[in-house]
Protein backbone atom coordinates (compact mmCIF):
# COMPACT_ATOMS: atom_id res chain seq x y z
CA UNK A 1 0.00 0.00 0.00
CA UNK A 2 2.55 2.19 0.94
CA UNK A 3 4.57 1.42 -2.40
CA UNK A 4 1.78 2.23 -4.60
CA UNK A 5 0.84 5.67 -2.67
CA UNK A 6 4.84 6.82 -3.18
CA UNK A 7 4.26 5.62 -6.92
CA UNK A 8 1.34 7.96 -7.21
CA UNK A 9 2.67 10.57 -5.62
CA UNK A 10 5.71 10.15 -8.06
CA UNK A 11 3.20 10.14 -11.08
CA UNK A 12 0.16 13.06 -10.13
CA UNK A 13 2.89 15.91 -10.07
CA UNK A 14 3.85 14.50 -13.69
CA UNK A 15 0.69 15.04 -15.07
CA UNK A 16 0.05 18.03 -13.88
CA UNK A 17 2.71 19.56 -15.20
CA UNK A 18 2.12 17.94 -18.75
CA UNK A 19 -1.52 19.33 -18.10
CA UNK A 20 0.04 22.83 -17.81
CA UNK A 21 2.20 22.89 -20.54
CA UNK A 22 -0.78 21.58 -23.07
CA UNK A 23 -2.56 24.54 -21.33
CA UNK A 24 0.12 26.35 -22.21
CA UNK A 25 0.66 25.70 -25.92
CA UNK A 26 -3.23 26.91 -26.72
CA UNK A 27 -3.00 30.57 -27.82
CA UNK A 28 -6.90 31.48 -28.71
CA UNK A 29 -7.15 33.09 -32.06
CA UNK A 30 -8.07 36.24 -32.90
CA UNK A 31 -9.69 35.85 -36.30
CA UNK A 32 -13.51 34.37 -35.83
CA UNK A 33 -14.83 32.79 -39.19
CA UNK A 34 -17.74 34.04 -40.36
CA UNK A 35 -19.79 31.19 -42.25
CA UNK A 36 -22.93 33.39 -43.63
CA UNK A 37 -22.33 34.33 -47.65
CA UNK A 38 -25.39 37.01 -47.59
CA UNK A 39 -26.10 40.19 -45.54
CA UNK A 40 -29.21 42.56 -46.04
CA UNK A 41 -29.01 45.67 -44.05
CA UNK A 42 -30.27 48.75 -42.84
CA UNK A 43 -28.82 52.54 -42.74
CA UNK A 44 -28.98 55.64 -41.98
CA UNK A 45 -27.21 58.81 -41.87
CA UNK A 46 -25.79 62.33 -43.45
CA UNK A 47 -25.54 63.14 -46.85
CA UNK A 48 -23.24 65.76 -47.52
CA UNK A 49 -23.90 67.51 -50.63
CA UNK A 50 -21.78 69.96 -52.80
CA UNK A 51 -24.71 71.91 -54.59
CA UNK A 52 -22.07 74.42 -56.50
CA UNK A 53 -21.88 74.53 -60.04
CA UNK A 54 -19.95 77.34 -62.18
CA UNK A 55 -21.91 79.27 -64.07
CA UNK A 56 -19.04 80.64 -66.07
CA UNK A 57 -15.47 82.34 -65.29
CA UNK A 58 -16.40 84.05 -62.22
CA UNK A 59 -20.13 82.94 -61.34
CA UNK A 60 -21.44 79.99 -59.29
CA UNK A 61 -24.63 78.85 -57.73
CA UNK A 62 -26.05 76.44 -55.50
CA UNK A 63 -28.54 74.53 -57.90
CA UNK A 64 -27.86 71.22 -56.70
CA UNK A 65 -29.48 68.98 -54.06
CA UNK A 66 -28.78 70.70 -50.54
CA UNK A 67 -27.26 68.28 -47.65
CA UNK A 68 -29.81 66.04 -45.80
CA UNK A 69 -30.60 62.71 -43.85
CA UNK A 70 -29.53 59.55 -45.70
CA UNK A 71 -31.69 56.22 -45.24
CA UNK A 72 -30.44 53.01 -47.25
CA UNK A 73 -30.56 49.43 -47.49
CA UNK A 74 -27.67 47.27 -48.69
CA UNK A 75 -27.70 43.45 -49.65
CA UNK A 76 -24.24 41.54 -50.09
CA UNK A 77 -23.04 38.33 -51.56
CA UNK A 78 -19.48 36.68 -50.61
CA UNK A 79 -18.47 35.58 -53.47
CA UNK A 80 -14.41 34.73 -52.44
CA UNK A 81 -12.77 34.83 -49.38
CA UNK A 82 -12.69 38.32 -49.39
CA UNK A 83 -14.44 39.92 -52.61
CA UNK A 84 -18.11 40.21 -52.08
CA UNK A 85 -21.03 41.62 -54.69
CA UNK A 86 -23.20 44.31 -53.35
CA UNK A 87 -26.22 46.29 -54.57
CA UNK A 88 -27.84 49.25 -52.23
CA UNK A 89 -30.11 51.70 -52.59
CA UNK A 90 -30.68 55.14 -50.94
CA UNK A 91 -33.22 57.71 -50.65
CA UNK A 92 -32.48 61.71 -48.86
CA UNK A 93 -35.36 64.09 -48.42
CA UNK A 94 -32.73 66.73 -49.85
CA UNK A 95 -33.95 70.18 -51.27
CA UNK A 96 -32.94 73.00 -53.64
CA UNK A 97 -32.30 76.56 -54.04
CA UNK A 98 -35.05 77.71 -56.48
CA UNK A 99 -32.78 80.68 -59.30
CA UNK A 100 -34.20 83.54 -61.71
CA UNK A 101 -32.03 85.14 -64.19
CA UNK A 102 -31.37 88.96 -64.08
CA UNK A 103 -29.30 90.61 -65.90
CA UNK A 104 -26.77 93.73 -65.14
CA UNK A 105 -27.88 96.78 -66.36
CA UNK A 106 -24.49 97.80 -67.72
CA UNK A 107 -24.02 94.49 -69.98
CA UNK A 108 -25.55 91.59 -71.03
CA UNK A 109 -24.25 89.19 -68.63
CA UNK A 110 -27.45 86.87 -67.57
CA UNK A 111 -26.43 86.28 -63.42
CA UNK A 112 -28.51 83.65 -61.07
CA UNK A 113 -30.41 85.31 -59.02
CA UNK A 114 -31.81 83.28 -55.47
CA UNK A 115 -34.75 83.78 -54.96
CA UNK A 116 -34.77 83.40 -51.35
CA UNK A 117 -37.44 80.01 -51.72
CA UNK A 118 -36.04 76.38 -51.46
CA UNK A 119 -38.10 73.68 -52.89
CA UNK A 120 -38.15 69.78 -52.58
CA UNK A 121 -35.66 67.85 -54.36
CA UNK A 122 -35.84 64.23 -53.25
CA UNK A 123 -33.03 62.24 -54.32
CA UNK A 124 -32.78 57.96 -54.40
CA UNK A 125 -29.31 56.95 -55.37
CA UNK A 126 -28.90 53.00 -56.84
CA UNK A 127 -26.29 51.00 -57.34
CA UNK A 128 -24.39 48.17 -57.55
CA UNK A 129 -20.34 46.92 -56.91
CA UNK A 130 -18.09 44.93 -55.38
CA UNK A 131 -16.37 44.93 -51.82
CA UNK A 132 -13.20 43.92 -50.62
CA UNK A 133 -12.82 42.74 -46.94
CA UNK A 134 -9.75 43.00 -45.70
CA UNK A 135 -10.06 40.03 -43.22
CA UNK A 136 -11.43 37.97 -45.60
CA UNK A 137 -13.87 35.77 -44.94
CA UNK A 138 -12.85 36.30 -40.76
CA UNK A 139 -12.96 38.79 -37.92
CA UNK A 140 -9.77 39.93 -36.09
CA UNK A 141 -11.45 40.73 -32.75
CA UNK A 142 -15.01 40.74 -34.29
CA UNK A 143 -13.98 43.94 -36.78
CA UNK A 144 -14.31 43.21 -40.00
CA UNK A 145 -13.22 46.18 -42.32
CA UNK A 146 -13.64 47.02 -46.20
CA UNK A 147 -13.49 49.01 -49.19
CA UNK A 148 -16.14 49.38 -52.20
CA UNK A 149 -16.16 50.78 -55.07
CA UNK A 150 -19.19 50.87 -57.95
CA UNK A 151 -21.58 52.62 -60.18
CA UNK A 152 -25.43 53.14 -60.76
CA UNK A 153 -27.87 56.01 -61.17
CA UNK A 154 -28.78 58.96 -58.86
CA UNK A 155 -32.72 60.60 -59.72
CA UNK A 156 -34.44 63.40 -58.70
CA UNK A 157 -37.93 62.11 -57.59
CA UNK A 158 -39.77 65.43 -57.72
CA UNK A 159 -39.02 67.38 -61.11
CA UNK A 160 -41.28 69.88 -60.79
CA UNK A 161 -42.58 72.85 -57.78
CA UNK A 162 -45.09 75.46 -57.97
CA UNK A 163 -42.28 77.99 -56.99
CA UNK A 164 -41.00 77.72 -60.35
CA UNK A 165 -44.51 78.19 -61.95
CA UNK A 166 -43.51 81.62 -63.48
CA UNK A 167 -40.14 80.60 -64.10
CA UNK A 168 -39.00 80.25 -67.84
CA UNK A 169 -38.55 76.61 -68.29
CA UNK A 170 -35.13 77.31 -69.83
CA UNK A 171 -33.73 79.12 -66.10
CA UNK A 172 -35.59 75.94 -64.50
CA UNK A 173 -32.61 73.50 -62.76
CA UNK A 174 -32.84 69.77 -64.05
CA UNK A 175 -31.27 67.06 -62.59
CA UNK A 176 -31.31 63.26 -63.74
CA UNK A 177 -31.90 60.19 -64.06
CA UNK A 178 -27.40 60.99 -64.03
CA UNK A 179 -24.23 58.27 -63.63
CA UNK A 180 -22.86 58.52 -59.95
CA UNK A 181 -19.71 56.73 -59.11
CA UNK A 182 -19.61 55.82 -55.67
CA UNK A 183 -16.08 54.90 -53.19
CA UNK A 184 -16.66 53.40 -49.88
CA UNK A 185 -15.01 52.11 -46.67
CA UNK A 186 -16.50 51.25 -43.40
CA UNK A 187 -16.01 48.48 -40.54
CA UNK A 188 -18.74 46.07 -39.56
CA UNK A 189 -18.26 44.90 -35.86
CA UNK A 190 -20.21 41.04 -35.18
CA UNK A 191 -21.64 40.50 -31.85
CA UNK A 192 -22.71 36.86 -33.61
CA UNK A 193 -21.93 35.81 -36.84
CA UNK A 194 -25.68 36.44 -37.86
CA UNK A 195 -25.39 40.00 -36.75
CA UNK A 196 -22.96 43.05 -37.53
CA UNK A 197 -23.42 46.57 -36.47
CA UNK A 198 -21.19 48.96 -38.72
CA UNK A 199 -20.48 52.51 -39.39
CA UNK A 200 -19.39 53.58 -43.38
CA UNK A 201 -18.65 56.82 -45.62
CA UNK A 202 -19.37 56.92 -48.93
CA UNK A 203 -18.39 59.32 -51.54
CA UNK A 204 -21.11 59.51 -54.95
CA UNK A 205 -19.77 61.53 -57.42
CA UNK A 206 -22.56 62.78 -60.13
CA UNK A 207 -22.53 65.73 -62.58
CA UNK A 208 -24.67 69.03 -62.46
CA UNK A 209 -25.54 71.30 -65.09
CA UNK A 210 -25.96 74.63 -65.24
CA UNK A 211 -29.90 75.50 -67.04
CA UNK A 212 -28.85 76.88 -70.24
CA UNK A 213 -31.11 79.81 -69.96
CA UNK A 214 -28.17 81.05 -67.65
CA UNK A 215 -25.21 80.19 -70.69
CA UNK A 216 -26.31 81.87 -73.22
CA UNK A 217 -29.12 79.32 -74.50
CA UNK A 218 -26.61 77.55 -76.59
CA UNK A 219 -24.30 75.33 -74.30
CA UNK A 220 -24.27 73.54 -70.95
CA UNK A 221 -22.00 74.13 -68.49
CA UNK A 222 -21.15 71.34 -66.46
CA UNK A 223 -19.07 69.88 -63.50
CA UNK A 224 -18.52 66.84 -61.07
CA UNK A 225 -19.34 67.08 -57.36
CA UNK A 226 -18.32 65.08 -54.53
CA UNK A 227 -21.24 64.02 -52.20
CA UNK A 228 -20.08 62.60 -48.77
CA UNK A 229 -22.51 59.96 -47.22
CA UNK A 230 -21.78 58.78 -43.80
CA UNK A 231 -24.10 56.58 -41.92
CA UNK A 232 -24.21 54.02 -39.25
CA UNK A 233 -26.70 50.76 -39.47
CA UNK A 234 -26.89 47.15 -38.59
CA UNK A 235 -27.28 44.07 -40.90
CA UNK A 236 -28.33 40.51 -40.57
CA UNK A 237 -26.01 37.64 -42.43
CA UNK A 238 -27.53 34.06 -43.48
Amino acid sequence: MKRATRIAALILPALLLAAGALRAQHIPSPYTFLPQKQGLGLYAGYLLTDPTVSVDSVQTADFGPQSAPLIGLDYNLRVSSALVLRAGVAVSPSERKVYRAGVTSDSNTVSPVYSGSKASMPLAIVDVGMRLNLTGSRTYRGLAPWVAAGGGVVSWLKKTSPLEADVPAAERFTFGPAFALSLQAGTDWYPTPRLSLGVHAADYLWKLKVPRGFVGGVTKSSEWTNNLGVTAGAAIHF
